[in-house]
């Protein structure tokens, strides 16, 4: 990959903070960082450049919701990866946090490396949520069901590729009919799987029929 060939932008406004992870995420090989503290010119970035390849962002803005945020960048850069790094580790939201179609998710209380970690497993195409969340989800809690009996929350696109897993498609199949790299299709069938609760493979392809 070349130098800076993978963009980041960072979104917080802390300033301390987002040089920190600027610091932090400039270290991998190939990636860019762009950062900004007001979270009102994210809009402007839409009309003067492609979207990033990933977004970095916290959940507590002074005039924005974190998770209007969220919806924002899911409908204008839906392929792009969304990292949050918050200070909140309460089940109920990340709970919200599943179901707002996210890639990773670090707590400020977990050690720096965590970060890092979580940058990296989201540039290669994987999820990422650190071991405090990772717990939760582990346990069994229910983070799946939305409150009005709905189901999982998921996305357009989401939907688009579960129909194609239902079918029986394989990731290089799926890529290959919505001109998406395989690595991303990987990352959508594992972020279906934690929303909709799946076991395996075969359990979500199940599960999926009820969904589409």
């Amino acid at each position: 990959m070349e130098t800076g060939n993978y963009e980041i932008l960072i979104i917080d406004d802390h300033p301390i903070v987002l040089e920190g992870i600027k610091k932090i995420a400039s270290t991998l090989e190939g990636v860019k960082c762009d950062g900004i503290l007001e979270v009102e010119k994210l809009e402007n970035s839409f009309s003067s450049r492609p979207p990033y390849d990933m977004y970095i962002l916290d959940l507590e803005f002074p005039k924005a919701d974190g998770f209007s945020v969220i919806k924002s960048l899911r409908d204008k850069a839906p392929d792009s990866r969304i990292l949050i790094y918050t200070m909140h580790e309460e089940p109920w939201m990340l709970a919200k946090l599943i179901n707002a179609d996210i890639d990773g998710l670090v707590s400020k209380n977990a050690d720096l490396s965590e970060l890092q970690k979580a940058i990296s497993a989201l540039q290669n195409g994987d999820t990422y949520f650190n071991a405090t969340f990772l717990d939760m989800i582990q346990r069994g809690q229910n983070f799946y069901i939305e409150p009005e009996g709905k189901g999982p929350n998921l996305s357009c696109r989401e939907k688009e590729i579960l129909a194609y897993i239902v079918k029986g498609f394989s990731n290089k199949e799926i890529s290959g009919l919505i001109y998406i790299s395989e690595n991303t299709i990987k990352t959508y069938r594992k972020r279906l799987m934690v929303k909709i609760g799946a076991k395996n493979a075969a359990d979500l392809a199940f599960k999926g029929k009820n969904l589409i």
